[in-house]
């Protein structure tokens, strides 16, 4: 696995998330989380959303990580069952093909969203909107697109 080489305005270390670069739009974590989806694991960055490199990762979104990591197990099935929907199959091989996990979001608020690269009809990963399953406040379905805002 090549691992890409972020550069980072500033890093910081978290008492959540851990060690952490402002990239863009908010704080990268070092590490990287796993998702397991159905029989795969996936490795995804995880980002705390932030207006600036001088605006901090706020209580919010600390308590925000540390109750996703306590919840996501139990939400696995619920996650999974989403996508199933959306593509209309249970066939895990064609599931995998069609969504794969990239980032795991956490707004300044204590949103939560997990998006990645979506693909169907056979077409091209930059020709189609990712997905984002957002997690909480409401589990629910949007394209990558629609909650950047957070």
């Amino acid at each position: 696995m090549i691992k890409r080489i972020i550069k980072h305005d500033r890093t910081i270390v978290n008492n959540a998330f851990g060690k952490v670069g402002y990239f863009i739009f908010g704080w990268l974590a070092e590490e990287r989380m796993k998702i397991a989806l159905w029989d795969k694991t996936y490795e995804v960055m995880v980002f705390a959303s932030a207006k600036d490199k001088n605006t901090q990762i706020n209580e919010t979104q600390e308590k925000a990580y540390v109750h996703f990591k306590e919840i996501i197990c139990e939400r696995k099935n619920q996650l999974e069952k989403l996508l199933e929907d959306y593509y209309h199959t249970k066939d895990i091989e064609v599931l995998a093909s069609k969504f794969i996990p990239t980032e795991l979001t956490f707004g300044r608020n204590g949103e939560c969203a997990l998006s990645g690269k979506n693909t169907d009809d056979g077409e091209d990963y930059d020709d189609v909107p990712g997905l984002a399953i957002w997690i909480f406040p409401e589990l629910r379905l949007d394209t990558d697109e629609d909650y950047r805002g957070i």
